[in-house]
Formats: C-alpha cells, sequence, structure tokens
C-alpha cells in the first residue's frame, strides 16, 4: 500500500469496520481509557487527519491505511465481528489476551478477508471456535 492514496469511501469502510468491533465489546471505555491515541468516533478517521490528530487507539497507519490493529492485554469482552475481515491493509492484528467468546466469523476465513494480513495473534482464549458449527475449543487457542 506504499504510496497508495485512500479514497473516502475506503477510509469510511476501514472506519466502519473497527467501529463494528469497539460495538461489540461490552467493556471498550473502561478497557482501552488507559491506552495513547485518539478515541474511536464515528466521523473522525482511524488514522488521524492532516491536522496533527493523532490515530485511534490501537491503530498503526501508514500513507492513510491502517496496517496494525494492536489491542492485547486489555480485558476486551464480547464477540468478534464479521465487518473486521473488511480492512483490506491490515498486516498485523493483536487481541491476544483479551476475553472475546464465541466463534471466529466465517468472513474472517473467506479467501477475500484480511488481503495483506502477514501475522494475527488471538491467543489467551480457551473458547475459540473456527466458524460456525466448529469442534469444541482447545485450551490456550
Amino acid at each position: 500500500m506504499a504510496g497508495c492514496k485512500l479514497t473516502s469511501a475506503s477510509r469510511h469502510a476501514a472506519a466502519t469496520a473497527l467501529l463494528s468491533l469497539r460495538d461489540a465489546t461490552t467493556n471498550w471505555d473502561a478497557a482501552i481509557a488507559a491506552l495513547g491515541g485518539a478515541a474511536w468516533a464515528a466521523g473522525s478517521e482511524p488514522c488521524g487527519s492532516g491536522g496533527g490528530a493523532p490515530p485511534w487507539k490501537g491503530i498503526t497507519c501508514s500513507n492513510g491505511a491502517i496496517t496494525q490493529l494492536a489491542l492485547p492485554n486489555l480485558g476486551l469482552a464480547g464477540t468478534l465481528p464479521p465487518q473486521l475481515a473488511a480492512l483490506r491493509s491490515l498486516v498485523q492484528l493483536d487481541l491476544s489476551g483479551n476475553a472475546f467468546e464465541g466463534s471466529i466469523p466465517s468472513a474472517w476465513l473467506a479467501a477475500a478477508a484480511f488481503p495483506s494480513l502477514a501475522d494475527a495473534d488471538l491467543g489467551g482464549a480457551t473458547s475459540w471456535q473456527v466458524g460456525a458449527g466448529a469442534a469444541a475449543p482447545s485450551e490456550g487457542a
């Protein structure tokens, strides 16, 4: 994505995908309060603005594209939203050490999901399943 200019529609889609994570957690505000960065808010830019606004908490960007989502060890609770699979420029995803429940969304396993992803850490939970109707979770998955 180096040198790539993102369209307004692409930035809006990325913000919507990220906000789905915020909305799917039951303790978002308390869990991320101590992190540096801007609050995750509709109508703002996840990568910050040219006016000096910082990126959203836990977000790293390159050339206006979200390349890293790192929210480890915050005790976030809730479910993983399928919309995150729309983060086309995401290279690293770290949601380890949280308390997410349920299945890994099937959208995350689709061929078109996370086309740039090189590293993902979802560890720390024991209740993970892959897709709907998957086998029983494994300890330390």
